[in-house]
């Protein structure tokens, strides 16, 4: 009998906390790598480097502001007649 447990997080959890940046578009959906990387210039999103040379998004950071974007916008916005 072989034990089919999961041997790494990704594969226990889901997605890693951390994502690199192609990884970050891949999760967000219809979002492109250079999107991400605009996001991370304009300080949209926080980049983190854990590795030399290697940027890294944190996933829940993403979460948070793919649900900052989804809400209701206020009350009195926009044209009125």
């Amino acid at each position: 009998m072989s034990d089919a447990s999961p041997t790494t997080a990704t594969e226990r959890y889901g997605w890693p906390r951390w994502l690199s940046v192609n990884l970050a578009a891949v999760y967000a959906g219809q979002l492109n790598e250079s999107t991400i990387r605009k996001m991370i210039s304009r300080g949209e999103l926080k980049a983190h480097r854990l590795v030399r040379g290697r940027v890294a998004v944190d996933r829940f950071e993403l979460d948070a502001l793919a649900e900052a974007a989804t809400t209701t916008p206020r009350k009195g916005r926009g044209r009125t007649k």
